[in-house]
């Protein structure tokens, strides 16, 4: 099984720029950015274990998919987002 750990952070997103030139700031609003990285491609119940460890002291999440599955970092990030 792959492990994967994902998290969100806030930003800010720029909505709109303007001429910073003439003192003008830019529109923005807050937005949470997604965040994933592969833990292990191969992992067993002991490296889950490890990975659920690891994640719980930082505050992220961990998910496990099929090896034969090639949008597991995507489909972790939209979790971590709230969109899955």
């Amino acid at each position: 099984m792959q492990i994967i750990i994902a998290w969100a952070t806030d930003t800010i997103e720029i909505v709109e720029v303007r001429r910073t030139d003439l003192g003008e700031l830019p529109i923005t609003r807050p937005a949470l950015e997604a965040h994933a990285c592969t833990w292990l491609l191969d992992g067993d119940e002991t490296d889950l274990e490890r990975a659920q460890a690891y994640a719980a002291t930082r505050g992220y999440q961990v998910y496990t998919f099929a090896l034969d599955c090639e949008t597991g970092l995507a489909d972790a990030r939209k979790r971590a987002l709230g969109r899955a």
